[in-house]
């Protein structure tokens, strides 16, 4: 083997240990690596700003900014204004994300650096020449890099059924393939087949489903109150297992409330249980978005209305909704 062939062997095992370090990493927690990174830094800085944040991962402030849409969709974030400075969002991990913290594996950077800080000095600053030697060498000496142990987009990993997805509204022959993503999303209820055929066609026009290769991977039913015709009441936000972490909630809820039909809704409402965290972190971002307020009531008792079998539902309720130029995008950007 000649010392060229030494090099690119070497070249292919360290891409192989990320690519293996990623995939262990996104099967044990669901997690991509700059996620991990950026749970580790909030973890260290409970409280922080996204601006600090920035700086403690070497991440740009929109980088960091999209990883935060989708950690505190999955409910494992949150970001809540200072009370006594509104300009200020401060961060923090919910319970779900310190759990998920404390059982994910370390990302592959935290074993590198504490082999590399073991090296003699000159060891170590023979390794950094010989590296930016060989990325010149390979015409990415001026590409834009984060210390972070990842393959491709940091932001965007690999392309996702989320981020691909087409939104549209439901007709009857999505009314199976709706069935079927509610069943893929516990603990959401499954409804009758003929309940999603009618979520399809007589509520289509208060219903979106976001569709990629042929398949639903999201959708959002719901309907407008009888008494208060003002008002959208949101069923059910289904989002499948593979199109998760990416913002296609936020991005269906925008959707929906930006179609014509739908500029005179004015307040929000749904139910959520106390241990589904990602819906409760779905629908308080939206508020914040609008600068609105929520209140929270109970609705439905697990004893005295749901007999015991499911956990009282409180009623979420925002608004009045913002609706000034530009609040509402007719596609919103996915993250």
């Amino acid at each position: 083997m000649t010392r060229q062939d030494e090099v690119l062997v070497a070249l292919r095992r360290i891409i192989r240990a990320t690519d293996q370090n990623s995939k262990r990493l996104g099967r044990d927690t669901g997690l991509t690596v700059p996620q991990i990174v950026l749970m580790r830094a909030i973890a260290t800085n409970p409280g922080s700003t996204a601006g600090f944040l920035t700086g403690q991962v070497s991440l740009s402030q929109a980088t960091v900014s999209t990883i935060l849409d989708r950690l505190e969709e999955r409910g494992l974030v949150t970001r809540q204004r200072n009370p006594r400075d509104k300009r200020v969002v401060n961060v923090a991990l919910t319970d779900a994300g310190r759990a998920l913290l404390e059982q994910a594996p370390a990302p592959l950077q935290e074993s590198f650096r504490a082999r590399f800080e073991m090296l003699p000095g000159n060891q170590r600053e023979l390794i950094v020449q010989a590296l930016d030697t060989v990325a010149t060498m390979m015409g990415a000496g001026n590409l834009d890099a984060a210390p972070i142990l990842t393959l491709g987009n940091i932001p965007e990993q690999l392309p996702s059924p989320a981020s691909l997805a087409t939104l549209r509204p439901p007709t009857a022959d999505d009314g199976p393939a709706l069935h079927a993503l509610v069943r893929a999303c516990p603990p959401l209820d499954e409804n009758s087949r003929y309940c999603n055929l009618l979520q399809c066609t007589h509520f289509a026009d208060t219903a979106v489903v976001a569709e990629h290769d042929g398949r639903l991977v999201g959708a959002i039913t719901g309907y407008r109150l009888p008494a208060r015709p003002d008002t959208l009441f949101v069923w059910q936000v289904a989002t499948h297992p593979d199109a998760r972490g990416h913002g296609l909630g936020k991005r269906m809820l925008a959707h929906l409330l930006a179609r014509e039909s739908l500029q005179d809704i004015k307040h929000l409402e749904t139910t959520v249980t106390a241990g589904n965290a990602p819906s409760a972190a779905l629908f308080d971002a939206f508020a914040r978005s609008h600068d609105c307020g929520v209140t929270r009531t109970p609705l439905f008792d697990r004893e005295r209305h749901l007999g015991n079998s499911q956990d009282s539902e409180w009623l979420l309720h925002i608004g009045p909704l913002s609706r000034s130029e530009g609040a509402m995008p007719p596609i919103a950007v996915c993250r």
